[in-house]
């Protein structure tokens, strides 16, 4: 069984990473440096990227591009990481088959099909996590996009807001207020 994965080490050498690590007096950055030698000499590394191209592809994996480019809804769930599993298996029965898992399971990102519906938040609910509804436009209202509050957290949620923006300038219509 072939097991890909992603292995992020800083864009210089190990030997610069330890000297590095011990001028500043760090010596936890010195055993992590350590430690990320010691896997990769068990790993076969397919490419080593350039730091542009590295920063790029981080950059791409963090704001989600390769789900956000697609025409559909993207959803972020954020739950405990040991609960990862049963929650892709509940998007996959909803017909998700676009996801992504990050933070070692404690954020998964879903992309429904345009023709779907998702109720991210029953979902979300199931696991113990907390789900969003990522906008795909400054003009979608997004009605969906936020988890339902309780009327007391809703109650002081606006009371918030209206101290804070009295004007309802900001966001208006968002955050399920």
């Amino acid at each position: 069984e072939t097991a890909l994965g992603i292995l992020y080490a800083a864009d210089v050498q190990s030997r610069e990473r330890r000297r590095v690590a011990r001028r500043a007096g760090c010596e936890h950055l010195h055993a992590r440096a350590a430690q990320i030698d010691a896997i990769a000499r068990d790993v076969d590394v397919e490419e080593e990227l350039p730091q542009i191209e590295s920063a790029n592809f981080w950059s791409q994996l963090r704001e989600v591009e390769a789900l956000r480019q697609s025409s559909g809804s993207v959803w972020r769930f954020v739950l405990p990481a040991g609960h990862w599993v049963a929650l892709v298996h509940d998007l996959q029965a909803a017909k998700v088959d676009d996801y992504f898992v990050d933070w070692g399971g404690g954020l998964v990102w879903a992309l429904a099909p345009p023709e779907q519906t998702l109720d991210g938040h029953r979902i979300a609910e199931r696991h113990g996590a907390i789900a969003w509804r990522v906008a795909t436009s400054p003009d979608d209202p997004n009605e969906l996009g936020m988890p339902s509050l309780e009327p007391g957290l809703k109650r002081l949620n606006q009371r918030l807001r209206t101290a804070c923006d009295p004007g309802g300038i900001l966001n208006p219509g968002r955050s399920g207020l």
